[in-house]
């Protein structure tokens, strides 16, 4: 009998040492709160504020946390004071494995309204965050790059959120985010993943599924944007940044390894999409006016695609398959529309236009060839084909209602146009290998 009781005494204690390592703390306040904390395994830790009181405003609150495995830790802070504000909000957070942490923090200067958040984690190591408030600072804070299908050709123009809002109002006057939507969800190891909207009927989506992956979304005050990262393989870095007046998309998707894409979004109605396959591959764009659209689409290993695109009404595209391509597109002014398509290994591909009302055409296929267009003026329209190895093609035009067309096939051929002035039209074609021709206008 003495042996039972010890043998019970010592599970007791072992059991309330188990007990002990997990935390969980909650307060509180105003409004229809709720609060769910699960942990099973050890070292787990908890904290969910649900705050606002002196009198009401929170609101609806709901907090969830579920903890499965080891060293877990969570968060969830929901709202307000001073001058009061959040309302409908609801927050999630489900973790499974080791090591994991999650934090969720919803409103804190006056309102940010009807808000949901959750994350959702299996593995080890992941890192999340997801933060709603209406104080976000809408200056991008990533510099560097792609939407339509992205597809070759020439016309003689890339979790939970995947909409376009085509019609939002200008919100440059609004004060305090509302109906916003975050999630974020990770499967693997050390990945990292981070959300901060302040906009107005905002949803931002990021899903990762691998390890070492890294994703970021910062929306500011305006009103509809609309951002989502899918990342699945090791290593992927992708960012997004939104800030103006309303109605942005971003869209990024990369599938393997060490793949790169930044967006920077700074204006009304601007749409962008980035997807890679492969390995090493890069996209960085960089859009400021309204009503534009930029899209990187890449396959293979070590391709570089960057776009800078500044105005309204335009279309920027880079579509690249193969290895070591590199394209670069810097557009100014409005109602224009630049294409690079590149098929091969160590293709490059520039284009530089400032005017508006213009059309930009590059297709190359082999490899390492060059084509580079320097573009200035209005009505304009530039086309160079080139399929071989070792083809340049340069066009330097300037003035309006100019056209050029340069098609290359063969190797190590060299075409020069110069334009300057107006009304002016020039075709080289040449076959072959070792082919120069020169026009200048």
């Amino acid at each position: 009998m003495r042996t039972k009781m010890k043998l019970l005494i010592g599970l007791l204690v072992c059991s309330s040492m188990v007990m002990a390592q997990n935390t969980a703390v909650t307060n509180q306040e105003g409004d229809y709160n709720r609060s769910l904390v699960d942990q099973t395994g050890t070292s787990n830790r908890s904290r969910v504020n649900q705050m606002s009181n002196a009198t009401a405003a929170a609101e609806r609150n709901v907090a969830v946390v579920r903890q499965n495995g080891s060293g877990n830790q969570a968060g969830i802070h929901q709202g307000s004071l001073p001058d009061m504000g959040v309302n409908s909000v609801r927050a999630v957070i489900d973790q499974s494995g080791a090591g994991s942490r999650a934090v969720i923090k919803q409103g804190t200067l006056q309102s940010i309204a009807n808000s949901t958040a959750r994350i959702v984690q299996t593995g080890s190591l992941n890192m999340a965050a997801i933060e709603q408030s209406s104080s976000i600072d809408e200056h991008d804070d990533s510099h560097d790059e792609g939407h339509d299908s992205g597809q070759c050709g020439n016309g003689g123009k890339g979790d939970k959120g995947g909409s376009s809002h085509e019609d939002g109002e200008h919100g440059d006057g609004h004060k305090g985010a509302s109906n916003n939507t975050a999630f974020i969800a990770q499967h693997g190891m050390d990945n990292w993943a981070k959300i901060q909207t302040g906009s107005h009927g905002g949803t931002a989506v990021i899903a990762q599924n691998g390890n070492g992956n890294r994703a970021n979304i910062k929306q500011g005050k305006g009103q509809e944007y609309t951002a989502r990262i899918i990342q699945n393989g090791h290593d992927n870095r992708a960012s997004a940044s939104q800030g103006g007046s309303s109605g942005h998309l971003v869209r990024i998707r990369q599938a393997g390894d060490n793949n790169l894409a930044k967006v920077a979004q700074q204006g009304n109605q601007l749409t962008a999409a980035a997807v890679q396959n492969g390995t090493g591959n890069t996209a960085l764009i960089d859009q400021k006016g309204a009503h534009s659209t930029a899209a990187v689409r890449q396959s293979g290993d070590g391709n570089r695609a960057v776009i800078y695109s500044k105005g309204g009404h335009s279309t920027a595209t880079v579509n690249q398959s193969g290895s070591g391509n590199v394209a670069r597109i810097d557009r100014k002014g409005g109602h224009g529309v630049v294409r690079v398509c590149q098929n091969g290994e160590d293709n490059r591909g520039v284009v530089e236009s400032n005017g508006g009302h213009s059309s930009i055409y590059v297709g190359q296929s082999g490899s390492s060839n060059v084509a580079r267009v320097d573009h200035s003026g209005g009505h304009d329209l530039v086309v160079v084909n080139q399929n071989g190895q070792g083809n340049r093609a340069v066009n330097e035009m300037q003035g309006s209602h100019l056209s050029s067309f340069v098609s290359q096939q063969g190797n190590m051929n060299r075409a020069l146009v110069q334009q300057h002035g107006s009304n002016d039209a020039s075709v080289v074609i040449q076959q072959g290998n070792q082919n120069v021709s020169v026009v200048m206008q």
